[in-house]
């Protein structure tokens, strides 16, 4: 492992270049080059008030240059070399933007601390080290000067990091002393002209910086394994792993409150046989897979579900529809599987399984013809990456963890945009285009539009995805969405107009539609006599709190608030 990543590190020397700045003069005039991980290159001097910086940023931005690779290396061995003490100082901590305690989930993440415009060039604040700071900016010739005072620190030890951006680019610094500290930048022409717009972003590292590797680290636990289609390879298999499971049950138990309990041992490996006849149209498969990827959507919407799909009966044999596009999956896109083969495959993959059946009225009432018609004209279509965040994101501030603040969303996609272009336009930039009625534009492009039409970024991801919008490969159903569309489609929300693409699989699940006490089959009732439903498959069990308890309502799913741990459905008709 650590020669692929030696050899992948020289690789990426070879097309690695550092940004010109007069390097002897600077030094000359006292200056010393400094460890720069995010950024070009970035020289600093300690005066009698506090520092002085000359940063120039690559072209390319973060992971440009072979150095952010060489520190992350470097970070990664050290935690290798002293496993020991790396696993200590990740217990008994929580996951909230906080320096106190040891390395968590997902505390690499950055905090909003404001947002520095030529019309708003100053910001006071306080942070866990100094208490008092003051931030200004200012054009100086061709360069923008960043003036950081920082006073009243808490400890001789302690130390602020933070993320400066322009969408654009990237640079990152950390304040050990107190005093003031000064930061030119030079910028290109047009990244000069974007900052005069847009302005720089003011992030804080929620965590200590020397928890910052660390705390990538746990939270890259969550994801390493199940990556492949074989059930029997241990973490490039189908199914998660041991550790990967204990880590996404201990991360939810962090994030939410909501912990997650084991199932009779007789029930953990069994499929539960159920007789196909039992089966509606209509009828919700709710799915969990403790891989990561679910449960960062079960954090940011407060459901039990990372994953669902229906049941559809055609000429008396059972079909599951659903939206897929994972790895440990044979099939990808808009699909129909015959059970008998889906079941198959969901246990391959580690699902959790619940049956959750319609109410009888309710499946009298489906049109599973209509619902089918529907579905023929959008098989085959690719998995709705477009509108992934944005059926989950209805607020500009209150749809986010309290570790995740929505304009890094744009900050963080920028840095992929760096990485994977073609992941960034998937995910993120194509629902802004739309939103905005543009094509093509980067994030930092976006933000300009916006900026220029009087639009934040939160405000415009939280406008409501609309059914029908045509992306590039046509279409955009996730998971949810489809099986919300298929409900639509099949007459259940009657005269009540829904963005079907505005459903998380908690949205679906709370409506009034499912029997919230169904006759539960006698060997799954069983196998597991605690549980109100018929869970077919899983170690752990599936509860659901909030089931059917939300009537349909037009336009239902647009301005919804999703904060933990509660996550209350507000406002009142939302």
């Amino acid at each position: 492992m650590k020669h692929i990543f030696k050899l992948f590190i020289v690789a990426l020397a070879l097309t690695g270049t550092l940004a010109a700045l007069n390097h002897y003069d600077l030094l000359s005039k006292g200056y010393e080059i400094q460890s720069q991980p995010f950024g070009g290159a970035h020289y600093k001097k300690y005066t009698t008030t506090g520092s002085e910086s000359v940063v120039q940023l690559p072209e390319k931005g973060l992971f440009s240059e072979v150095g952010h690779y060489e520190e992350l290396y470097a970070s990664w061995l050290r935690n290798q070399q002293d496993p020991e003490g790396f696993l200590q100082a990740q217990k008994n901590a929580q996951i909230e933007c906080s320096t106190e305690g040891g390395p968590e989930y997902f505390k690499s993440l950055p905090y909003l601390v404001g947002i520095l415009t030529l019309e708003n060039p100053r910001l006071k604040y306080s942070a866990p080290c100094f208490k008092d700071n003051e931030l200004s900016i200012e054009i100086v010739g061709k360069d923008i000067q960043l003036t950081h005072v920082a006073k009243q620190s808490t400890s001789l030890k302690c130390t602020d990091g933070y993320l400066y951006s322009s969408l654009v680019n990237y640079h990152v610094d950390v304040l050990v002393l107190g005093g003031k500290h000064t930061t030119t930048f030079k910028l290109s022409e047009s990244e000069l002209e974007h900052v005069k717009t847009t302005g720089i972003y003011i992030f804080r590292m929620c965590d200590k910086t020397i928890n910052f590797i660390p705390d990538l680290i746990k939270t890259f636990d969550l994801f390493f394994g199940g990556l492949g289609l074989n059930p029997y390879l241990p973490i490039f298999g189908s199914k998660p792993t041991p550790k990967q499971i204990k880590a996404n049950i201990d991360f939810i138990y962090k994030a939410t409150g909501y912990q997650w309990r084991e199932r009779p041992k007789e029930a953990h490996k069994v499929i539960v046989d159920i007789d196909e006849s039992l089966f509606q149209s209509g009828d919700f498969l709710a799915i969990t897979r403790l891989d990561g990827l679910d449960q960062i959507i079960e954090w940011g919407t407060g459901s039990h579900v990372g994953h669902c799909v229906m049941i559809l009966k055609i000429k008396g044999e059972t079909y599951v529809v659903e939206s897929q596009a994972a790895w440990y999956w044979p099939r990808k896109d808009i699909q129909i599987n015959p059970y008998k083969q889906w079941i198959k495959w969901a246990d391959n993959a580690g699902f959790h399984v619940t049956w959750l059946p319609l109410k009888k009225e309710i499946a009298a009432k489906f049109d599973s013809d209509a619902a089918y018609k529907f579905f023929r004209t959008i098989e085959g279509v690719p998995y709705g990456y477009h509108n992934f965040l944005f059926g989950w994101i209805d607020t500009p501030h209150n749809s986010f963890p309290a570790v995740l603040a929505p304009e890094f969303l744009a900050a963080g996609f920028a840095i992929v945009e760096q990485v994977n272009p073609t992941a960034a336009r998937s995910v993120f930039n194509m629902a802004l285009n739309m939103r905005l009625g543009t094509q093509n534009l980067s994030v930092a492009e976006i933000a300009y539009e916006a900026a220029q039409r009087n639009i934040t970024i939160p405000e415009l991801m939280a406008i409501p995805e609309v059914d029908g919008w045509q992306y590039s490969d046509g279409v955009s159903y996730v998971c949810s969405a489809l099986v919300a569309a298929m409900y639509k489609a099949g007459g259940l929300f009657g005269d009540n107009y829904v963005n079907a693409v505005e459903f998380t699989p908690r949205d679906v699940y709370d409506l009034t539609f499912f029997d919230p006490n169904p006759e539960v089959p006698e060997n799954c009732k069983k196998l597991d006599p605690e549980s109100p439903f018929c869970q077919i498959m899983g170690q752990y069990r599936m509860e659901f709190p909030t089931i059917s308890t939300v009537e349909p309502y037009a336009h239902m799913n647009e301005k919804c608030q999703s904060e933990g741990p509660h996550y209350p459905r507000i406002p009142e008709g939302c």
